[in-house]
């Protein structure tokens, strides 16, 4: 292995690292908001009198529960947001410093306000979302207790003692939320990369992008089938009978897209290496194909 090809792997552990911390503590900080409000919302419940849960009292109960989840929208952005700005900056360290270590010497790389903006609010309206489920799927739970004539235990119960119960509402919603957290620090990495090929491609000629995959035991078939396909830079993959621009396009399905750990990396077809350079996981490209700006993400499909 050549000094230049060391250096390069050694970039893309040093992002792999980085964007992996970002992941993690995404979805921990998800799991953590999430616990906080089960928490809160299952003590208003059992401060509540016996006597006052009754269908009488429903709405003055579901309106001092609605205030406990009222914060949790707040709280997910503002652990998300910092998370998503930086795994776009990674995207963008991701493309042009892996390429700068095999002479390929393109002006600084800057990702577009309005593209943050847009990413931003995608995630945003995700986190919306999330808290308008946890909402009414908790005045639903209270609601049937109360004409089952069910307990304030009961009601408890199917809220979710724990967030490790998936067939409660708390344990339901924090699986979401959770894979929400993991999906979008990924997608935003994927965006700026898109980002950044389109800023390269006025410095390099014949620019492509190709789709690699982590190849584990959890990979999608349809993704490990799409593994090495190579495109122009601007142009689709066909994944699993759909285009997708990148890793996780929000354009494509949930199926195609949810839990994906796949990256896209540049292919520069002029830029000369005397052995080849090596993608992540070993792979050997030839000489004329160089790959210059692989990120392999540390989770698999």
């Amino acid at each position: 292995m050549t000094a230049r090809q060391r250096a390069y792997q050694a970039k893309l552990r040093e992002l792999e690292r980085q964007v992996g911390r970002l992941e993690r503590e995404a979805e921990q900080r998800a799991r953590l908001a999430l616990e906080q409000v089960r928490q809160e919302v299952i003590a208003e419940l059992r401060a509540t009198p016996p006597e006052r849960f009754r269908t009488f009292f429903l709405r003055e109960l579901q309106g001092s529960v609605d205030q406990r989840i009222a914060a949790l929208e707040q709280r997910l952005k503002d652990e998300l947001a910092p998370r998503i700005q930086a795994a776009l900056e990674a995207g963008r360290r991701s493309i042009q410093e892996p390429t700068a270590i095999f002479g390929v010497d393109v002006p600084l790389i800057t990702i577009p306000q309005n593209l943050v903006d847009v990413v931003q609010g995608f995630t945003a309206d995700l986190i919306k979302r999330i808290s308008d489920e946890t909402r009414a799927r908790v005045n639903a739970d209270i609601a049937t207790s109360l004409l089952r004539g069910d307990s304030i235990l009961d009601a408890a119960r199917r809220i979710g003692h724990s967030l490790n119960q998936p067939a409660t509402t708390f344990g339901a919603i924090s699986n979401r939320a959770e894979r929400i957290a993991r999906t979008e620090i990924l997608r935003a990495y994927s965006i700026a990369q898109q980002a950044s090929l389109r800023q390269m491609a006025d410095y390099v000629p014949k620019l492509k992008k190709q789709w690699i995959a982590t190849l584990d035991d959890r990979v999608r078939p349809s993704h490990q089938k799409a593994h090495g396909q190579t495109r122009d830079w601007d142009e689709p993959f066909k994944v699993d009978g759909e285009e997708l621009m990148y890793p996780r396009d929000p354009g494509g399905s949930a199926g195609n897209t949810i839990n994906c750990r796949c990256v896209a990396v540049p292919v520069l077809s002029e830029v000369e290496e005397e052995s080849g350079s090596i993608l992540p996981g070993g792979t050997r490209v030839p000489r004329g194909a160089e790959v210059a700006g692989a990120l392999a993400l540390v989770s698999a499909e």
